[in-house]
């Protein structure tokens, strides 16, 4: 395991730039046929001919969930990591035991971890927190004290994952939520919580101030079905991205992108193409 101040890292990096607007293949926004935030095309659960009044509407994306329980005591951490943890291959991870803030970034590249237990307390991580590369990797429970991230959550390369169902606290996020790559990810069912992706103003080498982040991201999960766990999200300071994704119903991607009240109209920008478009 390697301890390292700010972002450094020796190891190639995952996809922070987490795509663009202006992805190949043309976008896709308001009034299109199956376009972010049509709300005609949501999976929303409105009654529709074949539903009577007596039987249950569908369940909606957009309906609150229950955080389930936390598996883990975390009464006694109450520990600091005073800069930026990165644990790769074997290295030992025991480091982050009883650790409930870390001051930086954390990075867990290339292991052979089955779990992340071993961070199941940590609340707080003031830089970014990138999984990448584990392709063991099964279980995200440990995500479950996560409640602030300083900038970007990347979640890339995890060939074994087949239901993200972590994060269930995170209410807000500032810089980036990607999720690419990842081979076996049938399902978002996690961010129980999350209602604002909402980017930071900082001031540029001119003394201009600038605005970054805010960004959705979600693409080339090859055998990803459903993101209706992001369904509460309701501000996105930045682009929506979700494309590539061949077997994603394009009616769960619209009914994440139809409860966005923020901006009120998605801009031009915003993209879905190359998910699936008959379901």
């Amino acid at each position: 395991m390697s301890l390292a101040v700010g972002l450094g890292c020796a190891s190639p990096q995952p996809d922070l730039e987490g795509g663009s607007g202006s992805d190949e293949g043309g976008s896709t926004a308001a009034g299109s046929s199956s376009g972010v935030g049509s709300s005609s095309d949501s999976s929303s659960g409105a009654l529709d001919e074949s539903t009577t009044a007596d039987e249950p509407a569908p369940v909606s994306c957009h309906d609150p969930r229950p955080v389930p329980p936390s598996r883990f005591d975390c009464s006694r951490a109450d520990k600091v990591a005073p800069i930026s943890v990165i644990i790769e291959g074997d290295d030992d991870t025991s480091i982050l035991e009883g650790v409930r803030r870390i001051e930086g970034s954390l990075r867990i590249h290339r292991t052979a971890l089955t779990n992340l237990d071993f961070m199941g307390c940590v609340a707080v991580v003031t830089g970014d927190v990138t999984i990448f590369d584990n392709d063991a990797l099964t279980n995200v429970d440990g995500l479950w004290s996560l409640r602030e991230i300083g900038t970007s959550f990347i979640f890339q390369d995890n060939d074994a994952l087949t239901v993200f169902d972590g994060m269930p606290t995170i209410m807000t996020m500032t810089n980036t939520l990607l999720i690419h790559d990842n081979d076996s990810l049938k399902a978002i069912t996690g961010f129980h919580s999350l209602v604002g992706i909402t980017g930071d103003t900082f001031i540029d080498v001119d003394g201009q101030e600038e605005f970054r982040g805010g960004n959705l991201s979600i693409r080339a999960n090859p055998v990803l079905r459903s993101m209706d766990g992001l369904g509460r999200l309701l501000v996105l300071g930045g682009f929506f991205a979700v494309t590539h994704n061949p077997s994603l119903c394009i009616s769960s991607v619209n009914c994440v992108g139809s409860g966005i009240i923020e901006p009120p109209t998605p801009p031009e920008s915003w993209t879905t193409v190359a998910n699936d478009d008959d379901c």
